[in-house]
């Protein structure tokens, strides 16, 4: 549980790391987690789903989560591994992207390296 908090941190610092105000902020979230929240199992099964759709939801860390706690409630541990491996990898990309897209100035691009200063 620890580990998919990390995860959507890290995703939510990057979501307000790339928005320039507050009314960006809604709809770049609700283009993330909005698929995130469908394509995984989190509020009705998958099984007669389309395959693009269990396709998204496992690009997606959600599902991970999902997965992890789904064996953790049916007390198989070997079934928590390899989610919560996959769910560490989205960790580390997620904080990753948060650290590049980190600014302290908020006029400042939101990627570093973007915007070149001048020099001379």
């Amino acid at each position: 549980m620890v580990l998919g908090i990390l995860c959507f941190t890290f995703l939510g610092l990057t979501i307000s790391n790339l928005v320039q105000n507050e009314n960006q902020v809604a709809m770049l979230n609700n283009i993330v987690t909005l698929p995130m929240i469908f394509t995984s199992a989190t509020f009705y099964s998958l099984s007669n789903a389309p395959s693009w759709v269990t396709t998204i939801g496992h690009v997606l860390p959600f599902s991970y989560l999902i997965d992890a706690e789904h064996a953790t409630f049916a007390v198989n541990a070997g079934g928590v591994v390899f989610p919560l491996l996959i769910l560490f990898g989205f960790t580390l990309l997620a904080m990753l992207l948060a650290l590049v897209t980190f600014r302290w100035d908020p006029n400042a691009p939101p990627m570093r390296g973007m915007m070149r200063t001048r020099i001379g």
